[in-house]
């Protein structure tokens, strides 16, 4: 719905991917990838809020010892507009990774920038 939103820049597809997250995050509230798309959203929107900054910063804390998670790492980089580190991570990726992470909707994000 996001990349359909990105296509179309209708908001409803926002709003319906919004609430499908939502009901997402009530069943797994602490899942890293439900809180990324809530907050790729929210930046689609508006500018992040220093809590959701600060709860990025967080989920990248805890998450730089593991290689699984670089992927991750790297949405919430370019969720803070931190380019520089965003690139770092994103040269850790093997091809196929990367080739994966280029067809994400939060990719389009770093694009525009």
């Amino acid at each position: 719905m996001i990349k359909i939103y990105d296509e179309t820049n209708n908001s409803n597809y926002l709003e319906e991917a919004l609430e499908i997250i939502k009901w997402l995050k009530s069943k797994e509230s602490n899942n890293p990838i439900h809180i990324i798309n809530e907050y790729q959203i929210y930046k689609r929107q508006r500018d992040l809020y220093f809590n959701e900054r600060e709860k990025l910063k967080e989920l990248i804390k805890t998450s730089t010892d593991f290689n699984e998670y670089y992927k991750l790492i790297c949405c919430a980089y370019i969720l803070l507009d931190d380019f520089n580190n965003f690139e770092n991570y994103f040269k850790k990726l093997d091809k196929s990774k990367k080739n994966d992470f280029k067809n994400y909707p939060i990719y389009s994000l770093y694009k525009k920038n």
